[in-house]
């Protein structure tokens, strides 16, 4: 933050804060966009504060390696998936609980087709596991399923089901590397969201 006065003799607080998230908004949006254009790897932190219009000094100031890019673009739509879940995807209150579940599990496949390199970046660094399970990401969405299928066992509209394990055994085909290859097999994503509904429909007796 900066205190300065301008030429009135008022104080001016905080604008380097707002041009930080300027900033910030910035080189995440052209990060994004480079993203849907190259492979990940192939995408270099100058090329990124060049789509940004930012110097490299800013650039690497906000986000010193490639690590904290790639967190931060992940935070980002995780939370802007929350705030969807948290306010019932904008659906009708009356939208049955099977609904909300299908709706739960497209937009996570959107959430993974969208970040997929990243994903599959993170989950090569370390082994699959209790900690994979664990992480706060991924426990969010298995507590976030659980309650949906829950509501669905609650008003009829499912069998009777262990809960945690269809949860998991649901986020399991939605794993990246899983989804990257099939597309990489020549599936589109919106084919492959069709196959994936179909799958879903099936598996719950929908």
């Amino acid at each position: 933050m900066s205190i300065s006065k301008n030429n009135k003799g008022l104080v001016n607080i905080g604008r380097e804060r707002a041009d930080a998230a300027r900033n910030r908004v910035r080189i995440l949006a052209a990060a994004r966009a480079l993203m849907t254009e190259r492979a990940l790897s192939e995408i270099c932190m100058d090329a990124i504060a060049e789509r940004a219009g930012v110097g490299k000094g800013t650039l690497y100031r906000r986000f010193p390696e490639r690590a904290s890019l790639y967190m931060a673009l992940l935070d980002e739509d995780a939370r802007a998936l929350q705030e969807r879940v948290i306010a019932g995807f904008d659906l009708p209150k009356s939208t049955a609980a099977r609904e909300l579940i299908l709706q739960l599990l497209t937009e996570l496949f959107e959430f993974v087709v969208r970040n997929r390199e990243i994903l599959s970046t993170a989950a090569s660094s370390h082994r699959a596991g209790p900690g994979r399970y664990d992480h706060p990401g991924h426990a969010w969405q298995r507590h976030s399923l659980v309650a949906f299928l829950r509501s669905a066992v609650t008003k009829g509209e499912l069998a009777p089901m262990d809960l945690e394990l269809w949860a998991e055994l649901l986020l399991a085909g939605l794993h990246p590397d899983l989804i990257q290859w099939f597309i990489a097999g020549g599936s589109t994503p919106e084919q492959l969201r069709l196959r994936y509904r179909d799958a879903w429909l099936r598996q719950l007796g929908l």
